[in-house]
């Protein structure tokens, strides 16, 4: 069980163990502040984890974007992108506590997730080609939760195409995603 934070221990863990929001609220920050402690705590991971890395970040309005290369990007990357999405969760969590409202942390290794996001695009947006033409839906294999974000993005402001996520009956961590026509 964590501890609740008190006056003699404020920087306890909540009870119910979240440790995405901030313990207490703090001052508000910059962008550029908010980029530079995740950037020095994603520095320190790498580096507790042995890798020698050279890390360029990008500052959008909604997110922020570390690029990261190395001599041993598989290993950083991980079996179908596994430890790369590990690092990007924790990191995100480590944002969140520290920060109220910091925005959503992406982590790309030697541009793998770059490919990935390409990957998806292409066929979702072939999809969509197919619901437009014959105006029926059509459903996409089963996508984890950031191929789902990255393709609700993209068909946000599509005049013709909305996106649906339902449960995928074999796997629970992952949904189906459904391309319809807007009515």
């Amino acid at each position: 069980k964590m501890s609740t934070p008190t006056s003699d221990n404020p920087t306890a863990e909540p009870v119910n163990g979240r440790i995405d929001e901030p313990t207490a609220p703090g001052p508000k920050l910059s962008a550029g502040e908010i980029q530079s402690t995740a950037q020095e705590i994603l520095g320190s991971l790498l580096k507790m984890l042995r890798f020698e890395t050279e890390i360029e970040t990008e500052i959008t309005e909604q997110n922020l974007r570390f690029r990261i290369k190395c001599e041993d990007a598989g290993r950083l990357i991980g079996r179908g992108g596994n430890n790369l999405s590990s690092l990007q969760f924790l990191l995100n969590r480590l944002v969140f506590r520290k920060f109220a409202g910091a925005p959503r942390v992406y982590i790309d290794v030697e541009g793998f997730k770059e490919q990935i996001d390409g990957d998806v695009l292409k066929r979702a947006d072939a999809a969509a080609e197919q619901v437009r033409r014959w105006g029926e839906s059509l459903e996409l294999a089963p996508m984890n939760s950031y191929e789902r974000r990255v393709i609700h993005q993209h068909f946000a402001n599509d005049p013709e195409i909305v996106v649906e996520s339902v449960p995928d009956a074999n796997n629970q961590s992952l949904k189906r995603m459904i391309l319809k026509l807007k009515r």
